[in-house]
């Protein structure tokens, strides 16, 4: 009875631009702060659950203020708490009732039995919408279809080949001469920021075939700012007030106009020299733009500002979640010297071969990769709703109502000892080794899972085999922390706060 009654008040207060500007009244803001306290203190005493909802502001108190990683563990607190595969639920004002699922077969219901019924074109829309635009992520239908078919360029073995053959080295060589004057002034870097400028030049390139330093110069700042005030969306009901009061905000707003405005330049000249190139000339291209060409080549003809939101999304996922998975393996590496060494060695004893092929010859550097992406998956936690007009009940029995979210962690569900053991959050590359079975991806859904799995995982891993392959070929590398624990900083994927400071000298 409670739940309900409080479901009811969570979709009244969703926010629009209307209830934006009643907000202005101040005095009356205060007043009902107040009140809201007053009544979370008295509920808080009568309550034996301490994960039950608070009146009108639900759990928001364990999320508005708090940094990203102290809410994702809360979240594992609660799964825990609740029992492994056991479904919760979580209210936040704005969202309404949010499912919180941790079984898999519960997943697998969402994301492919039943995944045209759950989908991202409700609240997920709204709150990226004007960074999104009609990207893959908030696209259905036609559009859907068309930027998928477009994505699987990044699957194919030609693109691996170019990639990891021509372009990543290429591109190395801005990190590698940034770790040369690091190790002759004896000076600290910042890993994740090199690793996110290597990755935002290769998509570009992979993309829309654009000069890396005029790219990295134009988008990387206002890039990284965007994505920051946008995942603070999903904590905030008051985000539109935020972005429209405060200058943080509006720098966010700005910065996210900036973004889409640079990208849709950058894909309105690589439109026109694909429109100017004579026959014959393509091979001089040979391995870049291959994107926006499969765009231009789908059955659905797509507008410069629908080709632009995809390439953004496209970049944005390429970008972000690979350099966030190899600061993340640097930092397990540098935390577990026995593990950095046998990569090392396995890197050393490599015969020569191309750079596409050297994935499959490092067993334990898989290992690695699988171990450093359980625990720190690119994207921590994800969200679909149920946006057809009908209840659906999930397997375990719970329904989920039209308008309810659904969330999933990969990075929860990844904790659980009930199902990965009591190391379950230690880092030990061996236990991939030890495993009769793999997991599935419903089971570790770092990739997500189902009809709308990353497209790119493989391009990924072998982005990273061949960056650490060509950096421990010429480094080494130690922290330039105090070695205490690192977490993750805001961003819609996992970002490492304060990135990651490493010391290099030369082998």
């Amino acid at each position: 009875m409670r739940q309900s009654a409080w479901r009811k008040i969570t979709r009244d207060l969703t926010l629009d631009d209307d209830s934006v500007e009643m907000l202005f009244d101040l005095p009356a803001l205060f007043l009902l702060v107040g009140l809201v306290g007053w009544a979370a203190l008295s509920w808080r005493k009568r309550s034996t659950d301490p994960y039950a909802p608070l009146p009108i502001i639900g759990h928001l108190h364990h999320f508005l203020g708090q940094p990203k990683y102290r809410y994702m563990q809360w979240y594992l607190r609660r799964a825990e708490h609740e029992g492994a595969g056991k479904t919760f639920e979580v209210f936040l004002p704005g969202l309404g009732r949010c499912v919180f699922i941790t079984d898999p077969q519960c997943l697998k219901h969402v994301l492919t039995i039943k995944g045209k019924e759950f989908t991202k074109t409700g609240v997920f829309a709204k709150l990226r919408k004007d960074f999104y635009g009609t990207g893959i992520l908030l696209a259905v239908g036609e559009s859907w279809r068309a930027q998928r078919h477009a994505g699987q360029v990044f699957a194919s073995q030609s693109t691996i080949e170019n990639v990891a053959n021509i372009l990543l080295p290429q591109d190395l060589q801005r990190m590698f001469a940034a770790f040369d004057q690091a190790a002759a002034e004896d000076k600290v870097l910042d890993f994740w920021a090199l690793a996110a400028e290597l990755t935002l030049a290769v998509f570009g390139k992979v993309a829309l075939d654009v000069d890396s330093d005029r790219f990295l110069a134009m988008v990387a700042q206002p890039f990284d700012h965007a994505l920051q005030g946008i995942s603070r969306r999903f904590t905030n009901p008051l985000w539109k007030l935020a972005e429209t009061l405060t200058p943080e905000g509006r720098s966010v707003r700005h910065d996210i106009k900036a973004v889409r405005a640079i990208c849709r330049a950058f894909v309105q000249e690589t439109v026109e020299e694909l429109g100017n190139e004579q026959v014959g000339e393509k091979a001089v291209h040979e391995g870049r733009a291959l994107f926006i060409r499969a765009l231009m080549d789908s059955t659905k003809p797509m507008t410069l500002d629908e080709l632009a939101d995809s390439c953004t999304v496209f970049i944005i996922a390429g970008r972000e979640t690979t350099a966030d998975a190899m600061t993340w393996t640097m930092y397990a590496l540098l935390q577990h010297p026995t593990s950095l060494e046998k990569v090392v060695n396995e890197f050393r004893e490599l015969p020569d071969m191309p750079n596409a092929e050297v994935l499959s010859h490092l067993p334990f550097f898989n290992a690695v990769i699988n171990e450093a992406l359980r625990l720190y998956p690119p994207v921590p936690t994800e969200m679909v709703e149920n946006t057809s007009p009908h209840p659906n009940m999930l397997p375990d029995g719970t329904l989920v109502r039209p308008g309810d979210l659904v969330l999933f962690s990969p990075w929860v569900m990844a904790r659980l000892k009930d199902r990965w053991g009591p190391d379950a959050s230690v880092f030990r590359p061996e236990r991939w080794f030890e495993m009769k079975h793999k997991p599935s991806a419903y089971e570790l859904p770092t990739f997500y899972a189902g009809p709308r799995s990353c497209v790119g995982q493989t391009l990924a891993k072998v982005e990273m085999a061949v960056m650490f392959k060509e950096l421990f070929a010429r480094y080494d590398v130690e922290r330039g922390w105090d070695g205490s624990e690192r977490v993750m900083g805001e961003g819609l994927t996992c970002p490492m706060k304060g990135g990651l400071p490493i010391k290099v000298s030369r082998r």
